[in-house]
């Protein structure tokens, strides 16, 4: 085992812990293998590997293979152990790591300072006398002690995990959901990490499998199993699967690797009658399964879309008021959109749908400015899937949005949400915009919010890009035939002779005879590589004729990695253009990723007050107080965003975009590219929706068969749900009570 220190990390994955790093060390390495030396005797090496520790200045132990790479040689490392530091300077090191909170450069300097090389014991033995040191108070010193004592767990956990390849920001979020058992629980019981949000089978798995008491067949494993396959079905928009494909695609994970079929389809259908009839984690519909979770969310969003539709609504004569709007606005509505705010004002519940520029937001402006006059003491919500999209209801509207996690209280995981706990929504007058967004879950705590009486709107197109999560809500509250619908069929920015519009309502037809001219071009590429230098100079070209506004002009793309016309690799090369490296350009790396003074950045989860998709600018990089580093975010509201160094994962550059983080967004100018490295996305409703993102002007690159495939693969049909079918069922079940409540009611009478 070679003893190092880190030197410099070279690369960092977030996703699953790949690093290439290098270290400094005494001991004797391979020369070809040195990429540096040093008079004091230290040479430098780079080291690769998953979850290789990398804790500036701390003692490390690294064991692996020297192999040959085109870099030189390299240690492919297959086992790690992190020692603890003796000296003041690794000590040092050690406490302003970002390891143990509420101790920044500034204080760690401070405690070695006062206790030298005893610092650790004094941690151990009489923590008190760290209220001797300037700035750490009795409140202050709580926060230290805990954090000391969840990094010495931390720090086990990370050995035991780093050979298993189990990266650092995961056994964090291990040691943090179990606490100081959580070494204990890893080790015995590990199918109880499926508990975290985003920990798969398979890295429980591995973990397991390291286990001398191991056992293919353990009860556990084959429910973590089973949930992990209908947990996969869900990326591909699935709320059931059938249990066929259940079984068979959890035998194929549970017996993978192994020399003989240790576990038999029967014992899985054996436990997944378990998970349904004993502990309920399933639901079963006949030959269907859905997990718990999922089968509520349907289900009871059904009921709820049926008891707001039953809750009787004052229906009002709204002529009147709909000529005074349309004459102070100086806005004439078609006979479909006049249709739209009659039946908001005849229905409980109603629907809106149409393509761009067929007027939906004309509509909405129409319906609240009838609302006011109508219901002058009532209030309204206008809510949206992203921070993006409750902003340009805001731009068109003139009103106050926000998006619907922020309007359900949601902060976090949706998973978890406590249904007791989430207030009933008081508006009585409730407009979701960009609906196609919504998945079942998020739409099921938004329509079991709604209180009785009050009157919702949903409106969007339902041939984007369906929701991320599962489920098709919009498109199977439409198809169900019971919700009111108004279709908004005239083509107002058409008319204005927009070719956008044109050739995005011909894509939607799957015809591929285009229109082309100023404001829609196809450049032709026969490369990945080609195609992201032809997108960079177009963007630079675009910027310079828009004096070099950002918000300009938006690359999207429907992969983040993986090729160069990525979102990742664009972001890194048009960063370059727009805002490159120069001496004395301030920057901090969160993660893997590195950010600049002026970079333009994306909001990548929901966080207090900055939503997933919002974009904004870094406007400072500095140290706090305690000498922490903070990278501030002003987004396009002025709301701002501070992140510290464990805030990785929550941002990235924004200059190119994936589609599916674009809906619900505008820019004057997009740059698409299409190739056939992006296969699996090739769908008519992926390039429908980048289309429709620009306002002014489109630019495809790529292959011209690439995007024919596109427009005419069509699989928006594919989701496994039921919505629809239970929409129509609850309806029916009503009419049913009615019917037998009316007859009852003639019996009496008579």
């Amino acid at each position: 085992m070679i003893q190092c220190i880190p030197h410099r990390k070279i690369y960092y994955n977030d996703e699953n812990g790949y690093t290439i790093a290098a270290y400094k060390t005494y001991q004797t390495i391979p020369e070809s293998a040195e990429n540096q030396s040093f008079k004091s005797g230290e040479s430098v090496f780079t080291a690769i590997g998953t979850a290789i520790p990398f804790i500036e200045g701390i003692d490390t132990g690294l064991e692996g293979k020297w192999i040959k790479t085109s870099y030189g040689l390299q240690l492919s490392v297959t086992e790690s152990q992190i020692f603890m530091p003796t000296t003041k300077e690794g000590i040092t090191c050690y406490l302003a790591s970002g390891l143990i909170k509420g101790i920044g450069p500034v204080t760690a300097g401070r405690i070695v300072k006062r206790f030298g090389e005893d610092t650790l014991k004094i941690f151990d033995t009489q923590p008190e006398k760290l209220l001797e040191v300037k700035g750490i108070t009795k409140s202050k010193l709580e926060t230290i002690l805990s954090s000391y004592s969840e990094s010495r767990s931390l720090r086990e956990l990370m050995q035991y995990l780093a050979p298993l390849k189990v990266g650092p920001k995961r056994v964090s979020e291990i040691c943090d959901y179990f606490g100081s058992k959580a070494l204990q629980i890893v080790k015995e019981k590990p199918f109880r990490l499926f508990e975290l949000s985003g920990f798969g089978f398979e890295s429980a798995d591995i973990i397991a499998r390291r286990n001398k008491n191991f056992r293919p067949d353990d009860t556990l494993r084959i429910k973590a199993a089973i949930l992990q396959v209908l947990k996969n079905s869900e990326g591909d928009g699935h709320l059931y699967l059938e249990g066929r494909d259940i079984v068979r695609q959890a035998a194929e994970l549970l017996n993978y690797g192994i020399y003989r079929q240790a576990v038999n389809t029967r014992l899985i259908k054996d436990i997944g009658n378990e998970m349904v009839f004993s502990d309920e984690l399933l639901a079963a519909e006949g030959h269907y399964l859905y997990s718990m979770k999922n089968y509520m969310a349907e289900k009871m969003a059904a009921v709820h879309i049926l008891r707001v539709m039953n809750n009787k609504q004052p229906v009002y004569d709204i002529e009147r008021e709909l000529d005074e709007v349309q004459g102070t606005t100086h806005m004439v509505l078609a006979k479909q959109q006049k249709e739209a705010v009659r039946r908001v004002f005849a229905n409980s519940l109603s629907i809106i749908t149409g393509g761009p520029g067929t007027g939906k937001t004309t509509v909405e402006r129409i319906i609240l400015k009838v609302f006011e006059k109508k219901e002058r003491k009532k209030t309204a919500l206008l809510c949206a899937p992203t921070g993006r999209a409750s902003r340009n209801m805001v731009i068109s509207t003139g009103y106050p949005a926000m998006t619907i996690h922020k309007a359900l209280y949601i902060t976090g995981e949706e998973e978890e949400v406590n249904l007791d706990l989430t207030e009933e929504l008081e508006e009585d007058l409730i407009i979701v915009d960009e609906m196609s967004m919504v998945d079942m879950w998020l739409f099921f705590v938004l329509i079991s919010k709604v209180k009785n009486g009050a009157r919702v709107v949903f409106i969007g197109d339902p041939d984007q890009i369906p929701s991320v999560g599962p489920g098709n809500v919009f498109k199977e509250m439409i198809d169900s035939g019971v919700i009111p619908v108004t279709v908004l069929d005239v083509q107002f920015r058409q008319a204005e002779g927009s070719r956008i519009i044109i050739n995005a309502l011909k894509m939607n037809n799957g015809d591929t005879d285009l229109l082309f001219g100023d404001d829609f071009q196809f450049i032709s590429v026969d490369s990945d590589e080609v195609a992201a230098e032809v997108i960079a100079d177009l963007y630079q070209k675009k910027l310079e004729a828009n004096h070099g506004d950002t918000d300009m002009v938006q690359v999207l793309t429907p992969f983040r990695q993986d090729t160069a016309v990525g979102a990742n690799a664009l972001n890194k090369k048009l960063r370059e253009l727009v805002n490159p490296q120069v001496q004395g350009c301030l920057e901090m790396k969160l993660g893997s990723s590195v950010f600049r003074l002026q970079d333009k950045v994306m909001q990548l989860k929901n966080k207090e007050e900055v939503s997933n998709g919002d974009m904004g600018i870094v406007t400072d990089i500095y140290q706090n107080d305690d000498g922490t580093p903070t990278l501030v975010v002003r987004f396009e509201d002025g709301r701002i965003g501070e992140y510290a160094s464990e805030d990785y994962g929550l941002l990235m550059l924004a200059y190119a975009a994936t589609i599916h983080k674009s809906q619900g967004s505008a820019y004057p100018s997009v740059i698409i590219p299409v190739l056939p490295c992006f296969k699996r996305m090739l769908k008519r409703n992926i390039y429908y929706t980048a289309v429709t993102r620009a306002r002014c002007e489109v630019t495809l690159v790529g292959d011209w068969a690439a995007f024919c495939e596109a427009v005419m693969t069509d699989d928006r049909e594919k989701r496994n749900t039921k919505l629809a079918y239970r929409i129509q069922q609850e309806a029916l079940r009503i009419e049913k009570i009615k019917s037998q409540e009316t007859g009852a009611d003639k019996r009496i009478a008579s």
